[in-house]
């Protein structure tokens, strides 16, 4: 292979290093909007159900930062766990052919 085939094949393996970091990032911000968006309305219903401690400032604040960041981690490793599972498969699949 000559050089200009393996810059160009260094520059489509960059850009496709790109364009997954960049998926993966639109991926989590889309997660972290719908699961802020469900942690602030579970926490407003329990703070209006007219529980003292749900009603303090700083568990409301701690609950909208933690809450969807766990979740988000949490539905990533699904995904790990349910890729993995599925490629497994995948791959004894070809074995047996």
């Amino acid at each position: 292979m000559n050089q200009s085939g393996q810059t160009a094949a260094g520059w489509l393996s960059l850009l496709l290093g790109i364009a997954g970091a960049s998926t993966s990032a639109l991926i989590t911000a889309a997660m972290l909007l719908v699961n802020g968006s469900l942690t602030l309305v579970v926490l407003r219903t329990l703070r209006e159900t007219g529980n003292a401690f749900f009603a303090r400032e700083g568990v409301l604040q701690f609950g909208l930062f933690v809450i969807p960041v766990v979740l988000c981690t949490a539905q990533w490793i699904a995904w790990d766990i349910l890729t993995g599972i599925v490629w497994k498969e995948q791959s004894e699949l070809d074995a047996d052919e």
